[in-house]
């Protein structure tokens, strides 16, 4: 969470030193999207020996009725950031308690209500920021 923070905060920084918007294809903004989805999978207990890094539909596996529409997690997220419903996700997919006691452990950042209050806040912190595809 610390890393999405500072991630979070470079990126205000970025809107607020620029024309007042950032790109997807932006360095900052792939960071920032890694990380966002780095978080959302943190604590998942299903999918043994996968490699985050490398595959890259692990979340779209734990939500698949978002798989039809996005190729990766990454085009997810940012799906997410650009129409400033990154929270509102979070926050849902939060309250879905079958779903995150399935895939995640106790102390996911899914399922701990004060990490998954941090994280929320810092994704609350991005939906003034216009990010633009």
């Amino acid at each position: 969470l610390h890393e999405l923070q500072r991630v979070v905060r470079a990126v205000i920084l970025a809107v607020q030193v620029s024309s007042g918007c950032v790109r997807c294809s932006d360095r900052l903004c792939v960071q920032l999207f890694r990380v966002i989805r780095r978080c959302l999978l943190s604590g998942c207990r299903r999918f043994p020996g996968a490699d985050p890094s490398a595959d890259d539909i692990l979340l779209l596996l734990i939500i698949p009725e978002f798989l039809g529409t996005f190729s990766t997690d990454l085009d997810f997220v940012a799906f997410l950031c650009i129409n400033h419903t990154a929270a509102t996700f979070a926050r849902g997919f939060f309250a879905d308690v079958a779903r995150t006691s399935h895939f995640y452990l106790g102390n996911a950042i899914m399922r701990d209500e004060e990490l998954h209050l941090a994280f929320v806040s810092s994704l609350l912190a991005l939906e003034p920021v216009n990010i633009h595809p």
